[in-house]
Order: structure tokens, then sequence, then C-alpha cells
């Protein structure tokens, strides 16, 4: 399977269980009146849309370079990635609000096994999702499947705070409901916040310190001086341009097969003109 398939497949399977899961979890938190199990379930719709929008953003940034568009669509990944980041923000933010009022006026939670059981179905479901994006990952790396995967790692931390507290509702007066709303509610701001800063900054252009160091090495590797190279990062396609220096020319060739294998596009400047003043 190549990877564009491979990877709608993954966000189309998170897509379906992401719904599943928050339809299970609405219904409880209604049925229950439970703030937590509420929050949880909006988390897991927003999961949903946020697979939608991958999948869009997968078709448009494997598009080919147009005229218009020269180093292709790639960056698309970059984009989506920080909108989801952005509603993941914003969705946390509301819910801390819900969960601070329940915190003041808490609400009787009604408790059984059934709905107890219901919700921890998510736990094993995340679990599966988690290794199902790892491996997408590690065969096709890409933003979004980061994101997605780190999001399922957190949404087995939340689903489980939920349980825990939703069965303590039942032994204490104290509004364990509310106050696991908060925290969950908390940590979902706090990874947004994260999220959107990297997003943003893979946006911008941020330095790549190790792909500079491998091609520093296979330079010197092949006996060429390297005088200056920068790294240009369109998403999935990485490009470099290198000033360099050497007595024989055919290693420029190799040098840019090797740095070819590593998914870079490598350009040589030959530096006639390196350090020169207008």
């Amino acid at each position: 399977m190549n990877s564009k398939k491979l990877r709608l497949t993954a966000m189309i399977t998170g897509c379906v269980a992401n719904a599943g899961l928050a339809i299970l979890k609405l219904y409880v938190g209604l049925i229950s009146n439970s703030i937590s199990i509420l929050a949880d379930g909006i988390n897991n719709f927003c999961d949903m849309f946020g697979f939608i929008g991958a999948s869009i953003g997968f078709a448009v940034s494997d598009k080919k370079p147009t005229d218009k568009f020269p180093f292709g669509f790639g960056r698309t990944e970059n984009i989506v990635s920080l909108l989801v980041s952005v509603l993941i923000l914003v969705i946390g933010g509301l819910f801390c609000y819900e969960s601070l009022e329940r915190v003041f006026t808490p609400l009787p939670i009604t408790f059984n096994w059934t709905h107890f059981a219901l919700v921890a179905v998510s736990v094993p479901v995340k679990i599966g999702l988690t290794a199902l994006f790892a491996y997408v990952d590690k065969k096709f790396a890409s933003p979004i499947i980061k994101v997605e995967k780190l999001d399922c790692v957190l949404d087995v931390s939340i689903t489980a705070t939920t349980l825990l507290g939703f069965g303590l509702s039942q032994v204490t007066s104290i509004p364990i409901d509310g106050i696991i709303g908060v925290i969950i509610a908390c940590i979902v701001v706090t990874i947004g916040i994260k999220l959107i800063s990297k997003s943003f900054s893979e946006l911008i252009g941020k330095k790549y310190p190790e792909k500079e160091t491998a091609i520093k090495t296979l330079f010197e590797n092949f006996g060429c001086e390297l005088k200056s190279v920068k790294i240009f990062d369109y998403g999935n396609r990485i490009y470099a341009v290198a000033v360099a220096s050497t007595d024989d020319e055919s290693k420029f060739t190799e040098i840019k097969t090797e740095a070819s294998k590593a998914g870079i596009e490598l350009y040589i400047d030959k530096g006639e003109n390196y350090g020169k003043k207008e």
C-alpha cells in the first residue's frame, strides 16, 4: 500500500472509531449527568473532525507541483495540523469553563456498570489507534499522523481518569466529576497550545540542525569543501541548497544521489562567486 492510501486508511479508521466513541460517551454523559464524560465525548467529536480535515490535507498535499506552486502542496498538512490544534484549544477552554461551574454547583451523577463499560471501550480502541498511527508514522513520517498519535495517547489517559471520577462520584460528596472535568480540560488546553506552537514553527520555517549535520557529513565523506547549506522544508518535499567546491565535480553527482536517498533534493552551487562583493 502506497503512502497516500495508507495514510488515508488510517485517517478514515480514526474518523469512524472516534465518531462511534463520541456517540457512546455523549449518550452516557447525558444519561448519567456527568460533565467529565460529556467533555470526553466532545473531545472525541473534535478528533473526528480533525481526521476529516487531515484526510483533506493528505488529498491536497499529494497533488503534483504546478507552475503557480512549483514546490507542491506539502505544507497543507502543516496548515491542517494548526487548525486541528486550534480546535483542540478552543474546545478545551469551553469545557474548562463548564467543568468549573460543576465544581461550584455540582449535580447528582447517575452511575451504573453498563455505562461504565460503554465508556471503558474507548481505552482499547484508542490503544489500537495509537499502534496504527505509530506504524504509519514509521513508514511515512507526517506531522498530522504525529499529532493524531499523540492525541490518542492523551485520550487513553483522559478516559481512564474520567472512569476513575465516574466511579468515585458514588462514594464521596466532593464534586469529583467537575474537578476531573477541569483537569481533562486543562490537559487538552495545554496540548493544544503545544501543538499550535509546533505547527506554527514548522509553517514559518524552523532550522533543521540534524539534516544540516547530515549534509555536512556527506560532503566531508566525499572530500568536498562545504561553505554553506540551507534547508527548505515544503512538507512532503525537502530541498537543500549548498555552496561547495571540489576538484572532482563527479563527486557532486554522487552526493546528490545519497541526499536523495535520505529524502532531500539537493542543489549545489559551485561557489565561484562565494564571498565576492558586488
